[in-house]
């Protein structure tokens, strides 16, 4: 939908009101939808969008209105602002974790796919570098544009790399269609599949014989034997049914909201920046295990998991625990 305003609730005796914009993943609408959420709407903050892309996009505009930009999608890293809050896994915390384990479980020779934009590209600059460390090689690199229908001649060039894992950063619906094609020529028998940013969004769209065995490093799923996950996807059920998917995305997402509005509390006042002062600073129980989310670069320290598809779901391989991202800022900001 464009717009709609959903119901609100009642925080510390003020009222609160969610409206909803769509960018349709696209640049140059979320800068529209942004533009009017500040200036129509007078918003206190913003939560989303999707891509590094959008993000980017809307920076300037955030940053002139002073509107906090709560983004929980995992990314490229390197962002540095006031008004920009990451609940977002940068390489370092999943590429750092991941690639040694798959190295060390015989994946040796790794063949690069990603969708042709800045995570990607960032992500398999440090699965290179790790890689080389934990003696696994690189065979190939290789970035796709949006919207491919035929993955056929990166199929071939994939059979005859010598590569035992494919590691995939494509995203979206492009990503099912490469893992379908990537399963029906027959490569799933020879050649591992690790995707970053897979979860049960994907595995929705996937069979059990295409997703079986799809390893991935996260923060969160559904399936994770914590009290404090089972509470989430209890909680989650219960308010949008009892098939609805509780991923790391909505645990993502959830958590950061969770830090705004408990900024909200320790300011006493919807003042903007009061609350992005106050949001920041201290640790949350997520839907795995306490997080914080640090002042000096408005980051959060994660606890991160490795996890394969099993039979529609994800089942857990190693909980890494805490990682602590490297800082993202040149200097702190508070």
């Amino acid at each position: 939908m464009d717009e709609a305003n959903d119901a609100g609730g009642v925080l510390g005796g003020r009222m609160f009101e969610i409206i909803r914009a769509d960018t349709k993943t696209d640049p140059k609408t979320a800068v529209e939808r942004t533009n009017e959420l500040i200036r129509r709407y007078k918003v206190n903050a913003i939560i989303g969008p999707v891509t590094s892309a959008e993000r980017d996009a809307i920076r300037p505009l955030v940053e002139r209105y002073k509107t906090p930009l709560l983004y929980a999608t995992d990314y490229e890293g390197g962002t540095c602002s006031r008004y920009l809050t990451m609940y977002s896994s940068v390489p370092a915390q999943w590429v750092n974790t991941f690639i040694p384990y798959v190295a060390q479980n015989g994946a040796k020779n790794l063949y690069l796919i990603g969708s042709d934009y800045v995570w990607p590209r960032k992500i398999n600059e440090a699965i290179r570098a790790v890689a080389a460390q934990s003696g696994a090689t690189v065979t190939a690199e290789e970035y796709a544009p949006w919207g491919v229908k035929d993955y056929t001649g990166t199929l071939r060039k994939i059979a005859s790399s010598g590569a035992d894992m494919v590691v995939i950063s494509i995203v979206g619906a492009d990503a099912i269609t490469f893992v379908k094609q990537f399963v029906a020529a027959g490569l799933k028998d020879k050649i591992k599949i690790a995707f970053f940013g897979f979860s049960e969004n994907y595995i929705a769209g996937l069979t059990n014989a295409e997703s079986d065995g799809i390893l991935t490093a996260c923060n969160f799923t559904a399936g994770l034997d914590k009290p404090e996950a089972k509470e989430l996807v209890k909680k989650m059920r219960a308010k949008f049914g009892p098939d609805a998917i509780v991923s790391n995305t909505v645990d993502a997402h959830y958590t950061l909201t969770r830090f705004y509005i408990e900024g909200i509390k320790r300011a006493n006042s919807d003042n903007k920046e009061a609350i992005t002062d106050a949001m920041v600073g201290h640790s949350m129980l997520s839907g795995n295990g306490e997080v914080t989310l640090r002042a000096s670069d408005r980051h959060a320290d994660l606890n991160i998991l490795i996890a394969q598809a099993k039979d529609g779901r994800m089942v857990i391989k190693k909980d890494i625990g805490r990682v602590v991202a490297p800082q993202q800022c040149a200097k702190p900001l508070a």
